[in-house]
């Protein structure tokens, strides 16, 4: 178990809290620990999904772009 500082009281907490026992506060969690812990190791990424998710994005800007009759 390794330690860390709070970043509000600066107590030291372990790595797995997640809260400060001293002063409660939430502990942050570092990006890249939060999207590794999100799938589960071996489990496929739906590549489908992300990408249609991301032209539906495009889309939608574009249809903003167009609709405010290019004035950006």
């Amino acid at each position: 178990m390794a330690l860390k500082a709070c970043h509000e009281c600066g107590h030291q907490v372990s790595t797995e809290a997640t809260k400060c026992p001293n002063c409660g506060a939430r502990l942050k969690e570092d990006l890249l620990s939060v999207l590794s812990s999100s799938r589960k190791k071996g489990e496929p990424i739906n590549w489908p999904l992300r990408i249609a998710i991301g032209v539906g994005l495009v889309l939608f800007f574009l249809a903003l772009y167009v609709m405010n009759g290019s004035r950006w």
